[in-house]
């Protein structure tokens, strides 16, 4: 049958199916067998004729539409699952995808043929559109949205499968595809899947990166040997190589990359939580895993375009979310009252989902820290960046809730303590996480107090950790800084009426307090440190105000000035302990329970036995002294 011929049948079988269509839903079973007669030959023709497609589409399409807008639900059923079953079939012909077995007379043609299979694409396509935008009923909405998970399917097999096969100009548009499903807010589960998708995408992508970077080497090897100069980036490639992997030379896998992380930092903004999570772990799994392989220019990019903007992004998302608390889904009632779904606390208001997103941008930082902080020292703009990140870990730990501020002080753990045993930190990066201690400190954060209490707890740790890990680098100055944080840290946990104290038991901050005291061992290099440490000890011990309450700005340039007149830290430190012994209502001493001192003497004791005999002997008159002045330990 000629193209006029298969035309009027169609307009045949659609009159016979209209003639059956009122607005009256109630249709008899005749009627209905009759319109389910006419959709099924449409159907059966448009099959048959796949290699004249275009010429009969509309008709079929607009019957296909006509049927999905009548009342009766029935007819709009049959009309979505015919239009599923026809766009199928278009789209999985040859005709459609614009393969052919002849190759093409000129470039010319080819191109003219790729326009006009594109305009056809969307013909197949916009039945979809008009169903899913102009439809008001929601059972047509979602009928249109399963017919393009049709679609998902095939990309699902493309991303897992087939990246390596497709044509080229097809790969970036794939990436597309798969964010534009993760961004749908229908089915959260496709989104997920969107997410997945992508993970999937950049094992390709890093593989080529690496087969470039393999091939790059050879080729200036090759050009070692033979003398020959090329200007750089130019890679000729065999010709038998290019036909055993046509994608060699054609695909630029850095954008494709990019192309990737664009996707994965807009989903990271996503609303609903479940999605941008998933977004921000695979952005940063990406990274960790394949960093190695990026250069100092992807990896600028990365974190200029990428990665510091997310932050801000997020942290601005964060901070101007709501408060109010969250219902759970209504699952019935009881006693005339709605029963709701149970939201855990941690996770019902929209300010604590998004503070749980910037957990996870933290931990990512700090896995990035911890892997590749040599790496990133190379980059044009480490100092730049390394005052953003410092800034933001500041402001998540003073500004944060709970959670947010635990994971910063956590990042600041982990970089030093994955940095300091191989030898990739100077004091000034030491300084700088002593500087964010003291700061927190200094501040009052705004949490209610148990909380504060545990930020505190891990504030001890970290300043444990940090002199642990790093006492190679400490000198005198930074030893007096660190101790004048620990005032701080001890001067902010008094309190004369704790409860723990009066049951027996000595509160977690003072247990922490104990437990870094320990730890302050002056090393060899700062052995004049000791005797600061042991009155800095016997001031808390008799409820003295102790010398490093004073400002430490000044104590510190008169520690500046010591050292220029050739004077050691210890004695400044000396004369300040020795002439500024007072008590009043400032003491140090006056909030700490009885418990808490007898646990203080014996680790005061261990520390005395071990300082070296000469600074040992420079201050056993005042250790003496002031043990001497506390009744129930004389």
């Amino acid at each position: 049958m000629n193209v006029a011929a298969v035309k009027s049948l169609l307009s045949a079988l659609h009159q016979l199916s209209s003639q059956h269509i009122s607005g009256n839903s109630q249709l008899s079973g005749q009627q209905i067998g009759s319109i389910a007669f006419s959709v099924e030959r449409m159907t059966s023709i448009l099959i048959n004729n796949l290699h004249r497609v275009e010429s009969i589409w509309d008709q079929i399409a607009a019957h296909h539409l006509e049927l999905a807008n009548c009342s009766n639900p029935q007819l709009r059923n049959m009309a979505l699952d015919s239009l599923d079953h026809s766009i199928c079939s278009v789209v999985g012909s040859e005709k459609f995808q614009g393969i052919s077995s002849a190759p093409h007379p000129s470039k010319e043609y080819q191109l003219v043929e790729e326009s006009e299979t594109r305009s056809f694409e969307y013909a197949v396509l916009s039945p979809l559109v008009i169903l899913y935008s102009s439809n008001k009923n929601i059972d047509v909405q979602m009928g249109a949205l399963k017919i393009l998970l049709h679609v998902l399917e095939s990309v699902r097999v493309i991303m897992n499968e087939g990246l390596a096969t497709i044509p080229v100009q097809c790969l970036d548009e794939c990436i597309l595809v798969t964010g534009a499903y993760g961004a749908q807010k229908t089915d959260i589960n496709i989104s997920l899947t969107a997410a997945g998708l992508l993970w999937t995408a950049t094992d390709f992508i890093v593989k080529g990166l690496s087969g470039r970077s393999v091939q790059k080497a050879n080729h200036l090897n090759e050009e070692v040997q033979l003398g020959v100069s090329t200007e750089e980036g130019d890679i000729p490639t065999s010709e038998e190589g290019v036909k055993r992997n046509p994608l060699q030379q054609l695909v630029d896998y850095n954008k494709l990359f990019f192309s990737v992380f664009s996707v994965l930092q807009k989903l990271g903004a996503d609303d609903r939580p479940e999605v941008r999570n998933s977004a921000v772990r695979t952005l940063f799994q990406t990274l960790c895993t394949h960093g190695q392989k990026l250069s100092l220019s992807m990896w600028e990019d990365c974190l200029w375009i990428y990665v510091f903007p997310m932050l801000e992004h997020v942290s601005h998302l964060a901070s101007t979310s709501s408060k109010d608390e969250w219902h759970g889904k209504e699952l019935g009632t009881r006693a005339g009252k709605a029963v709701h779904m149970l939201i855990h606390h941690s996770r019902n208001t929209a300010q604590k989902q998004w503070d749980e997103t910037i957990v996870l941008l933290l931990g990512g930082i700090a896995r990035l820290l911890r892997s590749f902080f040599p790496l990133l020292q190379q980059l044009s703009k480490f100092s730049s960046g390394w005052a953003i990140l410092l800034a933001f870990l500041k402001n998540s730990i003073l500004n944060g809730s709970k959670e947010v501020a635990l994971a910063a002080i956590n990042c600041l753990q982990t970089f030093v303590s994955s940095n300091c045993p191989k030898g990739n930190l100077e004091s000034s990066f030491v300084q700088s996480v002593l500087d964010i201690y003291e700061l927190v400190l200094q501040t009052s954060p705004n949490y209610k107090s148990d909380s504060a209490d545990k930020v505190k707890q891990e504030v001890l740790r970290g300043l444990g950790d940090l002199y642990v890990q790093a006492q190679s680098l400490f000198n005198d100055d930074m030893y007096l800084r660190l101790m004048a944080v620990m005032h701080l840290m001890i001067k902010s946990s008094m309190n004369s009426s704790d409860y723990d104290s009066e049951l027996g038991s000595i509160p977690a901050v003072q247990r922490g307090i104990l437990e870094i005291i320990s730890m302050l061992r002056p090393t060899t290099m700062l052995s004049s440190m000791w005797s600061p440490l042991l009155l800095e000890l016997l001031c808390y011990l008799n409820g003295e105000e102790s010398p490093l309450h004073r400002n430490s700005k000044e104590i510190r340039e008169q520690n500046s000035d010591a050292l220029a007149n050739g004077t050691k830290h210890a004695s400044v430190e000396r004369g300040h302990i020795n002439g500024s012994g007072t008590k009043g209502d400032t003491v140090v001493g006056c909030g700490w329970g009885i418990l808490f001192i007898e646990k203080l003497v014996p680790i005061m004791v261990n520390l005395f036995l071990e300082a070296p005999p000469n600074e040992r002997c420079s201050a056993s008159p005042q250790v003496i002294q002031g043990v001497g002045r506390r009744p129930s330990i004389a």
